[in-house]
């Protein structure tokens, strides 16, 4: 069904810090704390469900005062007669804070216990002993239980009805962009942004381009290739650098560790891109082309042979953590600087992943 939405949406550029707002930050979950997740829902076999909360900032209250014009076209009472507005509006600088600060109220008052290393995701004893997971990402809450514990859920969501206005999305299989496959017969999972990648690569038009193996540049890079004449400046202008780079450095940290390092490197080159800059960047998106359907596949059949307890237990041990890490040495031809990458394993599923200079 074709649907038409209108939101009216504060001027928060206007805004004064110590007169209509104060803390603006907001926490969501790392991604990182995601596949920590998954790795642990695979592993024991929990069901992962999906909720998303409606014009979820509209929930919050307003602790400063704040006063807003009229929208045009729909002045009451003529010009000079402005809002008080009582509820965190999209646009203000502090809605995202005081939106997280009311569902934070919430989860804890249905018995939830906060975790201490990521402030969204929230725990809590199921009436069999067995683990409720409930995590947050602005509006939208993945959620994770064992088969037996559907009834106590089903109750836990229905005083999330009561209290907003929800979607249950049931289970989960798009998270943030990122498309999640399970075989539950098999304990597999696999995490992957496939559509996101053909969306880049249609923008930049590289989406016929012919594929290549590495995403790596084929050229050493350094300050040296930036633009030295107005001509090459004047052209460089004209290409995205920036928007690919910061494009691909989401891809890269959200799903696709194989492009880190080749990410990392043509992101040093932002400021002032030359023309061997760019054509390192058509790599990595020609890399892209052969390699769309590339997944993050966690496997809870090997997890489980990691554990030393029975199945579907919250007591059983968890896998072995495992990090392995490399640098190269002075790297880096402008500053003589290293290059450090790791990684971070749990059982034989990734959780992290950097590569920096």
């Amino acid at each position: 069904m074709l649907r038409f939405k209108a939101r009216l949406v504060a001027r928060g550029f206007s805004q004064q810090h110590g007169v209509d707002f104060d803390e603006t930050y907001s926490p969501v979950l790392r991604y990182k704390t995601l596949r920590m997740l998954l790795s642990l829902i695979c592993s024991r076999d929990m069901t992962l469900e999906l909720m998303d909360v409606e014009t979820a900032y509209l929930n919050a209250k307003l602790k400063e005062t704040v006063y807003m014009s009229q929208p045009e076209g729909f002045e009451e009472g003529g010009r000079e007669f402005v809002w008080l507005l009582l509820r965190a509006l999209y646009g203000l600088k502090q809605s995202g804070r005081e939106w997280h600060a009311d569902l934070n109220a919430f989860v804890l008052s249905l018995g939830f216990t906060r975790c201490v290393f990521d402030s969204c995701v929230y725990l809590k004893t199921s009436r069999t002993g067995r683990l409720l997971i409930l995590s947050v990402y602005v509006d939208d809450i993945p959620s994770a239980f064992y088969p037996i514990d559907a009834a106590e859920w089903a109750e836990i969501k229905q005083l999330f009805f009561q209290k907003y206005a929800i979607k249950f999305l049931g289970e989960a299989d798009w998270f943030l962009n990122m498309r999640i496959t399970r075989d539950r017969s098999r304990r597999l999972l696999w995490l992957d942004q496939q559509a996101y990648v053909e969306q880049l690569l249609d923008e930049f038009g590289f989406d016929e381009s012919k594929a290549v193996a590495a995403p790596g540049a084929q050229e050493p890079l350094s300050r040296a290739g930036a633009p030295s004449t107005d001509a090459e400046v004047r052209e460089m202008r004209m290409v995205p650098y920036r928007r690919a780079v910061g494009a691909l450095t989401y891809l890269a940290n959200s799903s696709r560790p194989d492009l880190a390092h080749a990410v990392n490197y043509v992101a040093q080159y932002s400021q002032n891109p030359g023309e061997s800059h760019w054509r390192a960047v058509k790599m990595i998106l020609r890399y892209l082309c052969g390699t769309k359907d590339y997944a993050l596949q966690f496997s809870g059949a090997a997890n489980k042979a990691n554990s030393g307890a029975g199945e579907g237990t919250d007591a059983a041990a968890l896998p072995t953590l495992r990090a392995f890490a490399d640098a190269n040495w002075g790297g880096c031809l402008d500053t003589r600087r290293s290059t450090t990458g790791w990684i971070v394993l749990l059982g034989n599923d990734l959780l992290d992943w950097q590569s920096r200079k």
